[in-house]
């Protein structure tokens, strides 16, 4: 029997060594891990009893020093090979040459850094694990330290390579590293090397591996959408291989500068009424505006999807939004939807579906129900879907036409000739169907709440600055003449034809003023082939404006025309986060595309000429009220009140210091920056780093010190996690799918949330992803009472500070429901939480959602 330890196996070469040694029967495998809950070596584990996963930061010679003990507990002291993998790749900083580092201290960090982990991290492995190399038996005991081509210096002259120097120096130190130890060590029966490997084709991620082949194709549609004015050879080789991913599988695919995913959903109907349509991406409850049940899944859902053909979603609860009277003219969806988010802002319809309802809806375009239905993930819903009915089905009838006059332009000349193929969803069959099974709800249906909204009060509104929970009518912030920038017609909120012909219409004869820069992009190139045929698009380009592509762009914060310090921006998008579109320090407001054009034209916040102020409402707020009120508190998702046991390899308790970040509506762009979010090659160490930028700079350093602290101290006791447990307000993570928001969260070293609510969204990535969440409005309310500034969150603690930390200490025993907390006077409070359940255990187990899926597909492999 072999003994092997693998060190850095999470990934990559070192996760393919665990794999393959795992195979043989006659080898106990012990892959060294800085975080024994990787997504992709868990289920390795799993599925061989001969792998073992074993906690050890190779920057922390103590940290590998503890492995070895473990190590040397299973394997009886002894160790026959050891393969050193682990390496540091700095993704913000990797392509780097000398020269490229803003000064020497930042070239001097990454040097120090890149050093830690590439050389002495080989050194320190060594160091740990030789005595029990040198109590080995075998003929041969083995040393192998996985160098890079990049650290050959002939290799380098030959290609002039200038660039990766942090690298590829600290890996050439490396193989300096392994040749004095083969020095040292010659004579005790040691082969000591170092190795390049060069290209070598191994999954990134264990699912790569797993699954051979997608479950059904038929099912996805891949559409590119977001950095689409990101033209890098990176950028545009990654869009390549995604295009022959889809055509080799027979996926449809539709390219960059189609347009907007969620819009091309629509135009090609594969978000079609009475169905359910996922995507993931956040804004997916936009297909409820053509009566389709839309609703967000996360990347790591999408992928078990092309795996196993199911996803999961647990039913919310339904709450009916009633539209009563007509919009005044100049008053559009998008003030609807913006005045909904912020009168009724405090999470009445926080992780429900909501169902739109009233006399009012018959006067809404099907472009306004898109806009709706589409900032419904802002107001904080699951999904917000509209009935089918007559304006519904007459949309339906002029997409029919449309598609018609793709294929042809002149009628049959013959009947013997036949009809044009009809579009494979969008046809007349489907359509005729559809208006004979028009689907409606019970006169009778229950609902966890109604709330009712009068349409014939509202006046146009702005959202903000930096919220969707502030909303303000127009006619107020018109009279403060708030300067702005820049201002942005685009997005799959407000970027179809009828918006850009909104636009036009306030625009034609005037150009943008002095000062400011007026972007636009069309949802997709069938909007813009529109706008361009009726002139609209022409009138907006002559009045200044700065065209884009079809695509996000500066809703997601990429590409040109981001807010600037201390710019001021009002933008037709969905989503007004502080930094979400650019510098933190800007203010960005959300209106309709009329007073977005009408602003950019005076340069300040302001109403088209044609709103004639006399004809609309009182300014005041609108007409609005609750008819039932949603039951109080939510029980937690994440959480069952049955009693559950303790799943092996679970841990029964998380501890470790708290720190209270007193904020509610803490959003996925605060958790994780929308920069980062494509930077596909970023590593978990990366986004440890950048953890809570947007929300508190000094977060992740804060983390990481406290981290360093607990590593120095005694081994934890079994059964329990050691970590950083975050507590926060209400509706914790709301926002964006991007799993990043809980990844980083994880990697930086909290392996636990508290909140008095959680954004379901960002519970689902939680859950994905091996990232414990845990609702408590008792300790929330604590802590808001003891440390928050005037007793109140959203202004940080009493010292100003935006994260809280006062020495508190908190054991949270998840399957007991129950946290205890030690307050710095020494006094411990406990609060009742709700249980984790079985599942999630298992998901936690496995490392996540990925990992399951993988050992599912194994074990049916198998049976």
């Amino acid at each position: 029997m072999l003994t092997y330890a693998v060190i850095g196996a999470s990934r990559g070469i070192g996760l393919e060594f665990v794999q393959q040694l795992a195979q043989k029967p006659d080898t106990v495998v012990f892959a060294v891990v800085r975080d024994v809950t990787s997504a992709y070596l868990q289920p390795v584990a799993a599925a061989h009893k001969n792998v073992h996963v074993i906690q050890g930061d190779v920057a922390d010679h103590r940290s590998l020093a503890r492995a070895a003990e473990e190590i040397a507990a299973t394997s009886g002291g002894v160790l026959d090979v050891l393969i050193h993998n682990a390496a540091r790749m700095n993704s913000a900083q990797i392509f780097r040459g000398f020269e490229d580092y803003k000064d020497l201290d930042e070239l001097d960090a990454d040097f120090v850094d890149a050093f830690k982990i590439n050389t002495l991290g080989a050194v320190h492995s060594v160091s740990a694990f030789l005595p029990l190399l040198q109590r080995s038996a075998a003929p041969t005991r083995k040393i192998v330290v996985i160098s890079s081509g990049g650290a050959l210096p002939a290799r380098t002259v030959r290609t002039s390579e200038t660039g990766i120097v942090a690298y590829c120096t600290t890996k050439a130190a490396a193989v300096m590293v392994a040749a004095k130890y083969a020095a040292r060590l010659a004579t005790e029966r040691f082969a000591v090397v170092s190795m390049n490997p060069g290209v070598v084709d191994t999954s990134v991620t264990a699912a790569a591996a797993c699954a051979t082949r997608v479950h059904n194709p038929k099912q996805l549609v891949f559409t590119l959408d977001h950095d689409v004015q990101n033209k890098t050879p990176k950028n545009l080789s990654k869009y390549a291989s995604i295009e022959a991913f889809a055509r080799q599988n027979g996926i449809d695919f539709y390219p960059a500068g189609r347009g907007i995913g969620h819009q091309v959903l629509v135009e090609e109907g594969y978000a079609f009424p009475n169905a359910l349509t996922v995507a993931s991406d956040s804004h997916s409850n936009m297909y409820g505006g053509v009566g389709c049940v839309g609703t967000p899944i996360v990347r790591t859902d999408a992928a078990a999807l092309w795996a196993t053909g199911k996803t999961w979603w647990q039913v919310p609860r339904m709450i009916k939004v009633e539209l009563k009277g007509r919009l005044t003219p100049g008053v559009t969806g998008k003030d609807v939807i913006v005045a909904l988010c912020g009168y009724f802002n405090k999470d009445e319809v926080l992780n429900g579906a909501l169902e739109f309802a009233g006399d009012g809806i018959s006067a809404l375009t099907v472009d306004e129900r898109l806009t709706i239905a589409n900032m419904t993930t802002e107001w904080g819903a699951l999904a917000g879907v509209f009935p089918v009915d007559d304006v519904t089905l007459d949309w339906y009838e002029r997409a029919l036409k449309r598609l018609e006059l793709r294929t042809f332009s002149t009628p049959a000349l013959s009947t013997s000739i036949p009809p044009p193929p009809e579009h494979p969803r969008i046809n007349r069959s489907r359509l005729d169907s559809l208006r004979a099974n028009l689907i409606r709800s019970d006169l009778d249906a229950s609902y966890a709440s109604h709330l009712v909204l009068d349409l014939s009060t509202l006046v146009p509104h702005v959202s903000g600055p930096n919220s969707v929970k502030v909303s303000t009518p127009l006619p107020v912030l018109e009279s403060k003449r708030l300067p702005i920038q820049k201002a942005y017609l685009l997005s799959c909120t407000n970027a179809r034809a009828s918006d850009i012909a909104a636009a036009a219409a306030v625009m034609k004869g005037y150009k943008v003023a002095p000062g400011v820069e007026f972007y636009v992009a069309a949802a997709s190139s069938e909007v813009q082939q529109d706008a361009e045929k009726c002139g609209d698009w022409e009138t907006l380009v002559v009045a200044g404006a700065k065209p884009l592509p079809a695509g996000c762009g500066p809703c997601i914060g990429l590409g040109v025309g981001l807010l600037e310090d201390g710019e001021a921006g009002i933008s037709a998008t969905n989503r007004n986060y502080k930094g979400r579109m650019g510098h933190p320090n800007a203010q960005a407001y959300l209106a309709s595309p009329a007073v977005v054009a009408a602003s950019a034209i005076k340069g300040y916040i302001a109403s088209p000429d044609s709103l004639d102020p006399a004809s609309l409402p009182a300014s005041g707020a609108p007409q609005f009220s609750i008819l039932t009120p949603a039951k109080d508190g939510a029980a937690p998702t994440a959480s069952v009140e049955a009693e559950e046991p303790v799943l092996p390899g679970f841990p029964t308790t998380f501890a470790g210091p708290l720190l209270f970040t007193p904020q509610d509506n803490l959003n996925t762009d605060a958790l994780y920056p929308g920069k980062y979010t494509y930077q596909d090659d970023i590593t978990l160490a990366r986004q440890a780093e950048v953890v809570m930028e947007n929300y508190d700079p000094s977060f992740a350093a804060l983390v990481a010190s406290i981290r360093k602290e607990q590593e120095k101290s005694a081994h934890s006791p079994s059964g329990v996690k050691q970590g950083v447990v975050l507590v926060s307000g209400y509706n914790f993570g709301t926002g964006s799918s991007r799993e990043q928001a809980a990844t980083a969260l994880k990697s930086a070293g909290v392996p636990l949330v508290i909140a008095g609510s959680f954004g379901d969204i960002f519970k689902r990535n939680a859950i994905n992803n091996g990232l414990v969440c845990i609702e408590s409005p008792e300790l929330v309310a604590d802590l808001t009472s003891e440390y928050a500034k005037d007793g109140k969150r959203g202004a940080g603690g009493k010292k100003g500070e935006l994260t809280v930390n006062e020495g508190l200490a908190v054991d949270v025993k998840v399957v007991e429901g129950r946290v205890e907390v030690r307050w710095p006077s020494g006094e411990m409070r406990t609060y009742k939480v709700g249980r984790v359940g079985a599942s999630v255990q298992e998901l936690w187990i496995c490392g996540g959602l990925e990992g399951y899926v993988l050992k599912s597909i194994k074990e049916a492999s198998t049976a």
